[in-house]
């Protein structure tokens, strides 16, 4: 749920962990690389669409930390591209 509070995602779908998360341009390359950085690894599926895929061990604080990190990449990731 906390990834549908962001404004640059359009859409979030998936089951059990694996979970696709769409944006409303092509700037999955960007979200990647800024990711990264922050120590989040996503999978780009799509020009405008990344996949999260956490191990099975991950615990609420984990998630909540990556949801952080994903946050701040994705700002990184706004600003390079505009």
């Amino acid at each position: 749920e906390q990834l549908r509070d962001n404004e640059l995602i359009t859409d979030v779908r998936g089951m059990g962990l694996l979970y696709a998360v769409e944006f409303g341009s092509e700037m999955s390359a960007a979200v990647v690389t800024a990711c990264n950085e922050t120590g989040v690894l996503l999978n780009p599926v799509k020009p405008n669409a990344v996949r999260l895929m956490p191990p099975l061990t991950v615990n609420e604080a984990e998630i909540d930390q990556a949801i952080e990190r994903l946050d701040a990449g994705l700002t990184k990731a706004a600003q390079a591209n505009s």
